[in-house]
């Protein structure tokens, strides 16, 4: 038996409850001024003022859970969290990352790119570059590292970029503290890396190898979701905590064995520059390039972003997870990079 009557239904959280609150006060007004019996009137006030306050509270209630209601649609979810995230003009957030290294021979060649950069102007990190380069051609670190990493990081339309590395166990310790900037309206061909301890940064190229932050910005997570949606549908797994946020969990799974193709890239849609296209592209096709048993997306459910990305081998191990904290959106100015 529905006991909850049809305009409940068209009401919105607290407003209706608050206009339910009113009806019976003013009900109340109405009878004690037609009777003319003030004992009456206060009598009835208790009752009335008693049957008004619970009808509030059970309306409310009830109105927070239709609004709060779980969505159940995957592509939904990521649809209402990919269009949020296209409106923001700005946006700034911390990363952790934490997963194995299956390839740190490449890692400590990339790394001795950036070193090897700065070593030309900078003596501090002479010695420290060719160390790695030694390391990485040795053979020695060809086996899966297990590191972690945190950065802040700052987008701003078109493709204002700066990230500021806080530790990272990618890079020699003296990267701590380094801030990497991209300004596309003043030279696209280019970003600039500042080490902390040097007054004056060293100008990168943005093909060069070390130049992996181009693709930091939160919409690369959504590119991925599209590219590997050409072969595999989304599961919506449940809700569960992640970072201490509730957050849907959305799956994809890989089939073990099958080759998946790369898949054209849509610049324009995701905002992507030309001189940072190739590092995007790059990182979105190796998804499918080189699939692990599945990519697991959360989605807070208040805010709607994209909150943590997981990743898995074949046999249910988990390999890597990143996670976006302190998201802020819309605070940000030209200055502010």
């Amino acid at each position: 038996m529905n006991i909850v009557p049809k305009d409940v239904y068209a009401w919105r959280g607290r407003s209706g409850a608050k206009w339910l609150f009113k009806e019976q006060m003013t009900n109340l007004n109405s009878v004690q001024m037609e009777s003319g019996d003030t004992s009456f009137g206060e009598k009835t006030m208790k009752n009335s003022v008693k049957t008004a306050t619970a009808a509030f509270f059970i309306t409310a209630l009830f109105c927070a859970a239709a609004v709060c209601a779980d969505m159940k649609d995957p592509n939904q979810i990521i649809k209402k969290s990919q269009d949020y995230m296209l409106s923001l003009d700005s946006y700034s957030y911390r990363i952790f990352g934490e997963g194995w290294d299956m390839n740190p021979e490449e890692i400590a060649k990339r790394t001795a790119d950036t070193a090897g950069d700065a070593s030309k102007q900078f003596s501090q990190v002479e010695d420290i570059a060719g160390g790695i380069k030694k390391d990485a051609e040795s053979g020695e670190n060809n086996k899966p590292i297990y590191r972690k990493y945190e950065c802040e990081f700052k987008f701003k339309k078109p493709y204002l970029l700066q990230m500021h590395v806080i530790m990272s166990d990618y890079v020699p310790k003296i990267i701590y503290g380094s801030v990497m900037t991209y300004r596309p309206d003043n030279n696209p061909k280019v970003w600039w890396f500042k080490p902390k301890p040097i007054p004056f940064a060293v100008k990168r190229d943005v093909n060069s190898e070390s130049g992996d932050f181009l693709y930091s910005v939160i919409t690369i997570n959504y590119a991925i979701i599209e590219a590997v949606s050409t072969y595999i549908k989304p599961s919506l797994k449940g809700v569960s905590k992640m970072g201490g946020r509730d957050a849907y969990n959305i799956e994809f799974k890989f089939e073990k064995g099958k080759k998946y193709n790369p898949v054209k890239v849509d610049f324009k849609k995701w905002g992507i520059p030309k001189e940072a296209q190739k590092q995007f592209e790059k990182e979105v096709n190796g998804s499918l390039t080189d699939p692990k048993g599945k990519l697991v997306f959360y989605f807070d459910k208040q805010s709607m972003l994209i909150i943590a990305r997981e990743t898995f081998d074949f046999d249910g191990k988990q390999l890597n997870l990143k996670q976006w904290k302190d998201i802020k959106v819309n605070h940000l100015s030209e200055k502010d990079f």
